[in-house]
């Protein structure tokens, strides 16, 4: 009996939470929010179709808002961390400056093939550069990132440039520079890049493992250009985040843990905003 009324006392609030936005507002949102781009609407078909979770993809509301906030900051530079199916990332890509791409990370090799099949549906898929492995051993100093020279001579080995082809389990960003030195010096020169170090992404997205939200958010910060935005998703996660009594699952403590450090961060400005499962947007200063 105790039991039961915990578990209707807890279903009352979360039916709140959730109701807060209902269905038929939700559907006048979507219905007046501008239309994705075809190939959006392909690909999320085919996410529903072949993932177990379609729902962890943007979707078209959420992946309209990132697209606009990518479009008014115009970045060079974009870091994701968590691309499930690529619909996010090629949303951010609709905001890039000539000659900038957005660099994703994608723990999950499984889902490998899946996205680079997505971004090929894409005219923005060779914006967006997909890497396999941990963000935490991926990202970690020292860190650094090739943005390609918009030549036509970069942009063709770029092309032909496979990341797969490393000799390395864990691809890390160090070792494709260090790779890019051999063949470009192979190549008699013909390939220029620059190499941007810390401070120099624009933009970067978090939607990856909730239990370690705070890690995350600690190693993409340093790796901010002055003014950079930060988007957190998921931060309301269901409405989890919200009750009290709801203490045992470690992805909800994780993103307790990130709402509330950040609330005294004086490295950045932030707001939480009620889209979809939450999103923060933190400003770095």
């Amino acid at each position: 009996m105790r039991f039961y009324l915990h578990f209707v006392s807890f279903s009352r609030k979360l039916i709140t939470f959730v109701n807060m936005i209902p269905e038929i507002l939700t559907d006048y949102i979507s219905a007046h929010t501008a239309p994705e781009p075809e190939y959006l609407k392909e690909i999320s078909k085919r996410t529903n179709q072949r993932m177990v979770n379609p729902r962890m993809s943007s979707g078209h509301v959420q992946g309209r808002f990132l697209a606009f906030l990518s479009k008014l900051i115009n970045p060079s530079l974009v870091l994701e961390l968590g691309t499930f199916s690529g619909y996010s990332a090629l949303c951010l890509a609709e905001g890039l400056k000539n000659g900038g791409e957005v660099i994703t990370i994608e723990k999950n090799d499984e889902y490998e093939s899946f996205i680079k099949e997505n971004l090929s549906l894409s005219p923005l898929g060779n914006k967006v550069k997909l890497l396999i492995g941990e963000a935490e051993n991926i990202l970690k100093p020292p860190f650094n990132l090739i943005v390609e020279n918009v030549s036509e001579r970069s942009e063709t080995f770029f092309t032909n440039f496979q990341l797969s082809t490393l000799n390395s389990q864990t691809v890390t960003l160090n070792s494709i520079v260090e790779n890019v030195s051999e063949r470009s010096e192979q190549s008699n020169n013909s390939c220029t890049s620059q190499i941007a170090q810390y401070n120099s992404i624009d933009i970067a997205f978090i939607d990856a493992d909730k239990r370690r939200l705070l890690e995350d958010y600690e190693l993409v910060l340093p790796l901010m250009s002055k003014g950079g935005i930060i988007i957190i998703d998921n931060t309301l996660w269901d409405g989890h985040i919200a009750d009290p009594e709801y203490s045992r699952d470690a992805q909800t403590q994780g993103i307790r843990n990130f709402n509330d450090f950040i609330l005294s961060d004086n490295r950045i400005e932030h707001i939480l905003l009620p889209v979809r499962d939450g999103i923060t947007i933190c400003k770095t200063i």
